[in-house]
């Protein structure tokens, strides 16, 4: 199973990487030695969830501008009855949404996990 990381694409590459989500992610990028993928601008978000599930077996972590969470998550197939938030608050940056395949519908299971890393994060979801 391979890693793949995304953020967004702001133009070219050198005004991407002076971004805040490709600095949140680059740490990562460097210790695990993958490449940080932004080929999508906002505002494409179905076609960034469309690619990936394209991809095939990935572990996949996005680092989004917060807006535009919602609309990439609800572009991924989730199972029945799923709820997903349409408002990511723009103070929380405690949360990470997972999505997780259920191999028999072929569709994911949503998820939230509070990361209560920092002083001041909360245990709640969204």
């Amino acid at each position: 199973m391979s890693t793949a990381l995304y953020c967004p694409s702001y133009g070219d590459p050198a005004k991407t990487q002076v971004h805040r989500t490709f600095q949140t992610i680059q740490a990562l990028s460097e210790r695990l030695g993958v490449s940080i993928q932004s080929a999508v601008p906002e505002g494409q978000e179905p076609a960034l969830a469309k690619a990936i599930l394209a991809s095939g077996d990935q572990v996949v972590l996005i680092c989004w501008e917060h807006q535009h969470i919602p609309p990439l998550a609800q572009a991924i197939p989730t199972t029945d009855a799923t709820t997903i938030p349409t408002r990511w608050p723009g103070d929380r940056f405690d949360v990470i949404w997972t999505f997780t395949l259920d191999p028999p519908t072929g569709r994911y299971l949503f998820g939230q996990v509070p990361q209560q890393l920092l002083a001041g994060d909360t245990d709640t979801t969204i």
